[in-house]
């Protein structure tokens, strides 16, 4: 289950990777948009959602696209979450909004706000939504 200590590990391993393995391409200007964007939409992870699992970083290399492997570790995500008798959770990106929708995904609002503002996509979305 994930929650404020699943989000401080992520946080301190993205930490100590930056250190280590510094992004020599990146704006520094826009290093700290994730935490400034927080936030502005942390809210829809507390109360009955604060724990959950949270699908972060879920992704499948282009290569291997179209092969069913989105939908399994979306599945697994969900019934992992309906074993702990919670909810799950995901930043859906640009044009996969029905894609998590056919999961029980609905969306609650919207994480391109603030600076990241002009990033596409970004619907905040729970299946199994707990009020």
């Amino acid at each position: 289950m994930v929650g404020r200590l699943g989000y401080r590990l992520a946080f301190l391993y993205n930490e100590f990777e930056k250190w280590i393995w510094p992004n020599k391409a990146a704006d520094p200007s826009k290093a700290n948009v994730l935490e400034e964007s927080e936030k502005l939409t942390k809210y829809y992870w507390s109360g009955a959602r604060e724990q959950n699992w949270y699908l972060y970083l879920l992704a499948v290399h282009p290569a291997s696209q179209g092969k069913m492997h989105g939908r399994e570790l979306v599945q697994w995500g969900v019934d992992e979450a309906k074993n702990e008798g919670v909810c799950a959770s995901v930043i859906a990106a640009k044009g996969k909004d029905r894609f998590y929708g056919r999961f029980g995904f609905v969306e609650v609002g919207r994480a391109n706000v603030g600076p990241l503002a002009s990033i596409e996509g970004g619907a905040i979305m729970f299946n199994d939504i707990k009020s």
